[in-house]
């Protein structure tokens, strides 16, 4: 999984005028504490990701930009594990890369954050709404993601000479402008579809 601000610049990229459910919907997903409920959630126990994800959005209702949000955010899981995070591993020197990819991961989230002017605008947003209303899964839970945008936030604003050793911000942009491109066209065959 990427980063959060890396799923926050996808968002973004994708439409920059939508309300703080858009913007938390991208982000609760990693607000699941239990790993294995996270992987489930996130469809990385489906045989094949693709069919389970468009199964996701056929559910998902006109105007319901929380679904819409989570559903940007399995989408760009998706594409960031069979390329970005496949780069890293494959460049990393043994088969114990979690923990260093964790750190990376960490260190690019704060990097971005300070890189882009509207990022803090963003989590003020999403910190400041009332997330209860959003809610329709019960394996989101409200508190979890307070506590985690909480703690992100400020782990941002913590490090703001943070350098992250293998992704760089070209490379990210590149990333996040490419899926979005992907997202729209593959949102738009599925709503052809329905």
């Amino acid at each position: 999984m990427p980063s959060s601000m890396v799923h926050l610049i996808t968002a973004y990229k994708y439409n920059p005028n939508l309300s703080a459910e858009f913007w938390v919907g991208n982000i609760a997903p990693d607000s699941i504490i239990d790993w294995k409920e996270r992987d489930k959630f996130h469809l990385r126990n489906e045989h094949d990701r693709q069919i389970a994800l468009i199964e996701f959005a056929k559910s998902v209702e006109k105007d319901d930009w929380f679904s819409e949000g989570i559903l940007l955010h399995l989408f760009v899981d998706w594409k960031w594990d069979e390329d970005m995070r496949q780069q890293f591993i494959h460049n990393h020197s043994s088969d114990d890369w979690f923990l260093p990819y964790r750190n990376e991961i960490g260190l690019l989230s704060a990097r971005l954050y300070h890189y882009h002017d509207w990022s803090k605008r963003i989590w003020e947003d999403m910190i400041g709404c009332n997330i209860l209303k959003y809610i329709k899964t019960d394996v989101i839970r409200v508190e979890n993601i307070i506590d985690f945008l909480n703690r992100a936030n400020n782990y941002h604003i913590k490090n703001p000479l943070a350098q992250p050793l293998f992704y760089s911000i070209e490379a990210i942009e590149e990333f996040t402008s490419k899926v979005v491109k992907d997202y729209d066209t593959w949102r738009s065959s599925i709503l052809n579809r329905i």
